[in-house]
């Protein structure tokens, strides 16, 4: 359905798009390093960073406080890029409860693509939610609007394509 099959962990085949590596967003190591930026809505201190939500290791990005509410995590690819799955990984600190997966051509006007309005955060169990086709656009964020203690999230992924 949309030109890419993933068999085998690593494996991509495309048919028609230009198919992104299965992990699309590279192993951060900084805010903005190796590319893209990585953003948050607040970070508990310098060792909980919205990157370390996408350094593809034990890193986490945590809340700065227990606020639970209106939280959020934000990637911006360096170029509009289309998202057909994000995968979520709660962090040691609880996750979001309720959330949902927005976009943004302009980094302030968001448009939510999927909506997540129960959600049971498992500490270091991922899950899988497909995205309907939404376009290409530069950023993305989950929105946490409820959260358990902290919202924190050890990883987050999105697959998509170029």
């Amino acid at each position: 359905m949309f030109g890419m099959q993933m068999g085998r962990m690593g494996q991509t085949g495309q048919t028609g798009s230009a198919a992104l590596p299965l992990s699309s967003i590279p192993a951060m190591t900084s805010a903005s390093a190796p590319s893209g930026a990585a953003s948050a809505s607040s970070e508990y201190d310098a060792g909980y960073q919205a990157y370390k939500a996408f350094d593809q290791s034990v890193g986490y990005w945590a809340t700065s406080s227990t606020n639970m509410t209106n939280q959020w995590l934000r990637y911006s690819f360096p170029t509009p890029r289309s998202v057909h799955t994000i995968e979520l990984t709660p962090g040691d600190e609880g996750g979001p409860t309720k959330w949902r997966l927005e976009y943004s051509d302009d980094g302030s006007t968001w448009v939510p693509v999927l909506s997540v309005p129960s959600y049971t955060p498992a500490r270091d169990v991922k899950t899988t939610h497909a995205v309907i086709a939404a376009g290409k656009h530069t950023h993305w964020r989950m929105f946490a609007e409820t959260a358990t203690t902290y919202c924190s999230v050890k990883e987050m992924q999105l697959l998509g394509f170029q």
